[in-house]
């Protein structure tokens, strides 16, 4: 038994995480082969600028990886992570020191075997923003302390690691694995791994002088002597720069020469820059995915003395980019890649060309030497792509590093928005080659969370072929994205190029017009938002590129911005334009839209920018608390095993007075915020009975479904029943994004009813809208209610009011008062509540049978259904009864801006604009065109919006044959003009004059049909109204 302990500053556990202070030491302790508890002690460091550790390894352990060698003992190799496994690479591979090798010692006495590591310099910690020393793509470097026999190969590499991965479950399967294996082979083991990714990384650069620490090579001009190296950035975005003298620019990095015009060019956006204390060394690091722009540049270090150039970097963006896998091979069985094998960034019409082994034998058949195969068949080696299906899957780079092979593969379409790259594998089999291929002037982003859209090519050796190591080589995308992945907007039906996250601040219906599709997008809070539309190649954005102008949705008129939105052009897209509220647009009222045309000038998206005024209402207590109970039932339906929840809303709430209401008008251009409060010192009379509300969390909104969808996560949530009666408050109706209260008196009785909005409302794309509040998507019952009425809505009343009056109940739930079984086959026998209310309490059972279920899900059947009408033995019924208190009512009067009358348009038939008894108009194929109204019987009504016109001209009629009205009124009917709330896009056709009174009878030659056309600018007719005089 041998024993060994590990001891750090800063470390009182066996695992853990410390940061490394200017010297750390690991003494004698205890490790024992037949203990579990100390059979595997795994210990993470973490330095930052100075790495100063020695390490003591108890005899007869010794330390891993061996340095016996005269030159490991100057430069001591390491363990590294390279392609799934571990590598043996000298320390100067890792980590490079600007101020010389390391001071590597190695000693042993009767105890222990040690080993020392200093890298001179690096002593002092105090300013971490200075660089001491620097790294290469190794990210962690790894120790061992293991019996002399320990074989680092194959399986046990594997395992070494998963161990190095720092997960939370302590007792994660590869350490159960190298438990198991040490068991079996009765040892212990200690593992050290220094995570070293915060240290300054730099591996491409040159200087005045040789500098070993980059692994590009330096040209040296015979004629000059200048030094000089080029790189190019989106594939090495981590660039050193040596100068002895004065580096010009001084800022070098942030700014560079222009090659062609000798001017200095400003990266700011993209680079941090890091000194060396000395400012001799200078390192930056290119952030590419944000890169706005493609350049080429230089810096060069001057002779102080004799001001003689003495190195020049040159930093440029390539735009062809090659990742020879084939030509890399040789050189990694030599020299292990640490890190991606390929880190490629792509700007816009950019080329990555990726080159991997054919599958085929070596000059057509296996070369075989003394009965062994010493070049085998790729075949036999098992080499493929990783995913396969790379048009549709990808490995977020950032799982990579914290996964065993083979990572999780994600699926591309939830998180690359936009059509920008293409995927070519045709070459893939005969060629071996692949292309991606970054478009231009196509929309592409993807959110912060994917460091890059990575793919593996992987080599496993067959039996028989365990002396060929297996290779894991990561090639690692990082396109550059066009638009920030939260921008707010809008692009054409059947695409996603702006995430669906902005659901609580923009609303996007896609409409089917006459065969053509087209998308409507409203905004509805853009204050700190970006907003953006975007076109398709071979569209045009109206008007005039939207830079300047918008429509205007109030006066049907095209207006510059002014102050009130800044927009611009988006760098890589020209037919995508971004919108930024100003502050003059959150204080004055507006509605301007721009639209996206095809070559007919047919719409395909428009995006509508709205501002509203700020109404809010906070319902307090409104006297007492109203004392009826009613009992409505909860329903669970068993049928074929399955159980469904059926949840009814309550159809009626019954008052004996006419209760009190708070009230307010939403008006054109105004959001409301509702929300109900508790009631203090009230006593709490049950007003209502009804069932438990659904388990299911049903308050999610699909904003938050879809975009958990689009980042992959949708586990399984482990969902606890929703309480409602911990609620202070909540407001009824429960699915109020459906239905509202309508207050009903007959006979001196009061009563709420539910009612649909579609049932007594239409409204236009982007119009009014009723949302929930998406701060308190976990607390739906009694979060936020938000209306918002935009300046361009048009809302048209089905009931002819001028008003129409929503009402809500602000109240609170009670825990459940008894449970009762009611199982018989009669809807009629309620069954009586245990814990209720008093005998004396009136039940009105009329109000169960009436009660109805709004949008409640699960397989099963209305709770007014009578159970002899089931088929299923095992259907039975369950009464859950709670308590509801009601103290407040607020009403929302919407203002009706037009009619309801018969009609048509460029609309769709969601909006519910005309009546469904308009006749409609077809042409000789059968298709609606329009519509045909006889203005002898009454109103009709037709829609036009921007960027559409009517011909004729707003519509106005012609006039009439001379002889056929004995007055005169030239024509029987007028276009009814704007007032009011009215949208001028909407056209009202009034009976004018004596028509008012009744048609008089015409003569047959003067019966005629009028037609008003809605049509693009090319003339296009979007849709018709005929109207019959």
């Amino acid at each position: 038994m041998a024993s060994f302990f590990w001891l750090i500053t800063l470390l009182s556990a066996v695992l853990g995480t410390v940061e490394s202070i200017a010297w750390t030491e690991l003494n004698v302790g205890e490790l024992n082969a037949h203990d579990d508890s100390k059979r595997l002690v795994i210990i993470r460091l973490f330095v930052i600028s100075g790495l100063s550790i020695k390490v003591n390894c108890p005899k007869p352990y010794v330390i891993y990886p061996r340095n016996e060698s005269q030159a490991a003992k100057r430069d001591p190799d390491v363990f590294v992570s390279a392609s799934g496994s571990f590598a043996v690479v000298p320390i100067s591979k890792a980590i490079s020191s600007l101020y010389g090798p390391p001071e590597v010692s190695f000693f042993q006495d009767e105890r222990v075997n040690g080993m020392s590591i200093h890298y001179p310099g690096t002593g002092d910690t105090r300013n971490t923003s200075h660089a001491n020393i620097i790294r290469t793509n190794a990210k962690h470097i790894h120790f061992l302390c293991a019996p002399p026999n320990f074989n680092v190969e194959g399986a046990i590499s594997k395992m070494l690691i998963g161990l190095t991965i720092v997960r939370t479950n302590r007792f994660e399967p590869e350490r159960k694995a190298m438990m198991k294996y040490l068991r079996k082979q009765n040892m212990a083991m200690a593992m050290l791994s220094v995570d070293i990714s915060g240290m300054t990384k730099a591996t491409h650069g040159c200087g005045s002088v040789d500098t070993p620490q980059f692994v590009n090579k330096t040209e040296v001009s015979p004629l000059t002597g200048i030094r000089s190296c080029t790189v190019d950035i989106m594939e090495h975005p981590d660039v050193g720069f040596y100068c002895d003298g004065i580096i010009k620019p001084s800022d070098c990095f942030r700014h560079i020469y222009d090659l062609d015009f000798v001017t200095e060019m400003t990266l700011t956006e993209h680079v941090d820059v890091i000194l060396s204390r000395d400012h001799n060394w200078r390192f930056a690091h290119y952030h590419r995915k944000s890169n706005k722009y493609s350049f080429i540049g230089y810096c060069h270090c001057i002779d102080a003395e004799t001001g003689r150039i003495k190195a020049k970097i040159t930093i440029k963006t390539g735009t062809s980019h090659l990742c020879d896998i084939t030509g890399m091979m040789l050189k990694h069985r030599t020299q292990p890649i640490i890190g991606n094998w390929c880190d490629v960034a792509l700007l816009p019409g950019s080329t990555l060309t990726i080159k991997i082994p054919l599958k085929k034998y070596v000059n057509g058949a296996p070369i075989v030497k003394h009965g062994k195969l010493v070049t085998p068949d790729i075949l036999a080696l098992n080499s493929y792509i990783y995913p396969d299906d790379m048009e549709s899957t990808f490995l977020n780079h950032a799982k990579i590093i914290n996964e065993l092979f083979p990572p999780k593969a994600s699926n591309l379409k939830d998180y690359l928005f936009g059509d920008a790259l293409q995927i070519d594998h045709s070459r893939k089999e005969k060629e071996g080659i692949i292309t991606i291929t970054y478009s231009e002037n196509r929309p592409l982003s993807y959110p912060d969370c994917i460091t890059g859209f990575a793919f593996i090519w992987a080599l496993n050796a067959s039996k028989g072929l365990s002396h060929i190591k297996d290779i894991m080589a990561v090639i690692n995308l990082i396109p550059v994205v066009t638009h920030e992945y939260d921008t707010v907007g809008c692009e054409p039906p059947n695409s996603i190029v702006f995430p669906i996250s902005s659901y609580h601040i923009t609303s996007k219906q896609d409409m089917e017009i006459n065969g053509h599709r087209t998308r409507v997008c409203q905004t509805y809070d853009v204050k700190d938002a970006n907003v953006a539309l975007y076109c398709p190649l071979g569209f045009k954005l109206q008007p005039e590129g939207c830079l300047w102008s918008a429509y205007d949705e109030i006066s049907h008129s095209v207006r510059h911005w002014g102050t009130l939105v800044f927009a611009s052009e988006n760098w890589f897209v020209p037919t995508m334009v971004t919108m930024l509220k100003s502050y003059h647009g959150e204080v004055t009222q507006y509605s301007r839209s721009c639209s996206c045309v095809d070559s007919d000038g047919i719409e395909v998206s428009r995006m509508i920018l709205s501002s509203y005024k700020d109404k809010y209402i906070l319902n307090s207590a409104i006297g007492k608390e109203y004392g009826m109970t009613m009992i409505v039932p909860r329903v669970n339906i068993v049928d074929g095993g399955i159980e469904g929840k059926r949840i009814p809303e309550v159809e009626e709430i019954p008052f004996c007075i006419k209760p009190k209401q708070l009230g307010i008008t939403l008006s054109r251009g105004t959001s409301i915020r509702i929300w109900g409060s508790g009631v203090h010192g009230y006593r709490r009379e049950p007003l209502i009975m009804l069932g438990k509300q659904r388990t299911e969390p049903f308050m999610v909104t699909e904003y938050q479904r879809i975009n958990e969808e689009a980042l992959d996560l949708q586990k399984e949530s482990q969902w606890e029943d929703y309480e409602p009666s911990n609620d202070e408050s909540l407001l009824l109706p429960l699915n109020r994004d459906k239905y509202f209260y309508q207050h009903v008196s007959e006979n001196g009785k009061h009563k709420l009813v539910p009612v649909e909005y579609s049932k007594v409302l239409g409204t236009s794309a982007g119009g009014f809208k009723v949302m929930r509040d998406v701060h308190k998507v976990y607390n739906d019952l009694c979060g936020e209610v938000l209306f918002k009425n935009p300046m361009s809505a048009i809302i048209v009343s089905k009931t002819n009011d001028k008003f129409i009056k929503l009402m809500y109940a602000c109240g609170k739930l009670t825990m459940p008062h008894s449970l009762v079984d009611a199982g018989s086959n009669s809807d009629g026998d309620i069954g009586r509540e245990e814990d209720g209310p008093a005998d004396d309490t009136d039940v009105d059972v009329k109000h169960e049978s009436q009660n109805v279920d709004l949008d409640a899900p699960g397989p099963s059947s209305s709770p007014t259904q009578s159970t002899s009408q089931r088929s299923s033995p095992d259907i039975f019924r369950i009464k859950e009864t709670r308590a509801l208190s009601v103290w407040g009512l607020i009403k929302i009067a919407v203002p009706a801006t037009d009619p309801y009358l018969r009609g048509c348009g460029v609309t769709d038939p969601s909006e519910e604009l005309f009546r469904e008894d308009t006749i409609p108009m077809l042409n000789s194929a059968g298709k609606t065109i329009g519509c045909e109204v006889d203005i002898k019987y009454e109103d009709a009504s037709f829609y036009c919006p921007l960027p559409y016109h009517t011909e004729p001209m707003n519509c106005m009629p012609t006039s009439l044959p001379r002889g056929c009205i004995p007055t005169n009124v030239s024509v029987p009917f007028r276009v009814r003009p704007p007032g009011g709330d009215r949208n001028l896009h909407f056209y009202i056709f009034q009976k004018i004059g004596i028509f008012k009174m009744g048609m008089p009878k015409l003569k047959a030659s003067c019966r005629k049909t009028f037609e008003c056309h809605c049509v693009t600018k090319r003339g296009i007719r979007m849709s018709t109204i005929r109207i019959h005089i």
